[in-house]
């Protein structure tokens, strides 16, 4: 096989503002290589995955309440050489951090 990029994207810091957080998520089908993942302070609270092996993206939901005021992170993580992951339209309860 040839060199694929391969690794996680992580997104700026935010504050989460009351209990949901949501967005659009497909991709490849390699378990547990591929994921979304809700960090707090740093440390993995939450942790979505694609479904059916399908690009069609599925909107995924959160309950994100107990981490109400803390800081967090949207890791995007794809480790498979055979896979992809899509993700798109989060929102929810959050504003950037600081605010």
């Amino acid at each position: 096989m040839g060199d694929y990029p391969i690794g996680t994207l992580t997104s700026p810091s935010f504050r989460i503002k009351g209990s949901n957080i949501n967005f659009l998520l497909g991709g490849g089908c390699d378990a547990g290589k591929i994921r979304v993942e809700l960090l707090v302070n740093g440390k993995v609270q939450r942790t979505a995955f694609p479904d059916n092996c399908r690009d069609r993206m599925r909107r995924k939901f959160w309950n994100v309440a107990q981490f109400n005021n803390k800081i967090g992170q949207i890791r995007l993580v794809d480790v498979s050489r055979e896979a992809h992951v899509n993700f798109d339209d989060l929102k929810g309860d959050f504003s950037c951090a600081g605010k």
